[in-house]
């Protein structure tokens, strides 16, 4: 899992390159991960907690395995 905590809103960039990362890793014990997840949140200016969540289905071509 990726998490990223925001003093502003949410960045589709950082999203993004997150999202790469969580790519990277294939399997962990010979077991797929159940989530790739992405988190990203912050509080608005008026205190509403707001938070975006993106699972990537793909991995790369070349991922890690970790044994």
């Amino acid at each position: 899992m990726e998490s990223k905590g925001r003093g502003d809103a949410i960045s589709n960039e950082t999203q993004d390159k997150a999202k790469k990362r969580t790519r990277k890793l294939r399997k962990v014990a010979g077991i797929f991960p159940a989530l790739r997840a992405v988190i990203q949140s912050y509080f608005s200016s008026t205190g509403v907690f707001r938070s975006k969540i993106t699972d990537p289905i793909e991995f790369d071509e070349m991922p890690l395995t970790l044994e």
